[in-house]
């Protein structure tokens, strides 16, 4: 059986009111598929307009300022032992969130 890889594309949407709120989101992808790589785009959308969020990989987390921008969360995540490279971009606004 052949089975061809998908590029994916997840989104994951956040958004908090006046008052603080702890929201934890979590995406897990497992996988038993032993071939070439595939590139994997991951698309977070945030409105907020203060404080940080994370972005967790194999169980490391970059926190990221909710006014980052595309290099300053590329130079977040590259720190994680387990990201050797990234690509960030950023598609509404120069910011992290809205």
């Amino acid at each position: 059986m052949v089975v061809r890889h998908q590029t994916e594309v997840q989104t994951v949407t956040t958004a908090t009111g006046d008052s603080p709120t702890t929201e934890e989101q979590l995406v897990v992808l497992e996988s038993t598929y032993s071939g070439v790589g595939a590139t994997e785009v991951q698309r977070v959308v945030c409105d907020a307009s203060g404080g940080q969020f994370g972005l967790t990989f194999l169980e490391e987390t970059a926190f990221i300022e909710f006014d980052a921008t595309a290099s300053e969360i590329q130079a977040a995540l590259e720190e994680l032992t387990s990201i050797t490279t990234v690509a960030v971009t950023i598609s509404n606004g120069t910011t992290a969130c809205l």
